[in-house]
């Protein structure tokens, strides 16, 4: 049985999964909101932008679908080797991510963006990094 430490950060990160799942729908659907990601230069997405929108949209929900399973809160990948590793690639992803949005021109991206992958990656990194079963 998982720590309650790591079942809490997976829950955590699960819930701002959702959260940017719902902001990239809302781009990929042309909502207005553009100017608050992928660089901020469109009010609307392009077609190209809205794609990865979608993109970005299925990395968040093979995301959460990793973080739960390592967590063992769902039961649908049970493979913990694979699990440990890929949600130490998530972790070290959105640290990168920390540094990518903090090179951004666009305020609104590295206000809001930046704290988001920062918090995801600790998250990330207590998951993947907590005892195993």
């Amino acid at each position: 049985m998982k720590s309650i430490t790591i079942k809490k950060a997976s829950i955590l990160a699960t819930i701002i999964f959702i959260g940017m799942i719902c902001f990239q729908l809302l781009l990929a659907l042309g909502f207005p909101i553009g100017h608050l990601a992928w660089g901020g230069q469109y009010k609307v997405l392009p077609i190209e932008l809205r794609i990865a929108s979608l993109v970005a949209v299925a990395v968040f929900v093979i995301a959460s679908i990793l973080v739960m399973s390592r967590a063992e809160i769902i039961k649908i990948i049970e493979k913990p080797k694979f699990l440990k590793s890929s949600v130490l690639i998530l972790a070290i992803y959105f640290a990168f991510n920390v540094f990518l949005n903090l090179l951004t021109e666009n305020f609104w991206e590295m206000l809001i963006m930046m704290p988001v992958s920062l918090i995801l990656s600790i998250l990330c990194f207590i998951v993947a990094l907590g005892p195993d079963s």
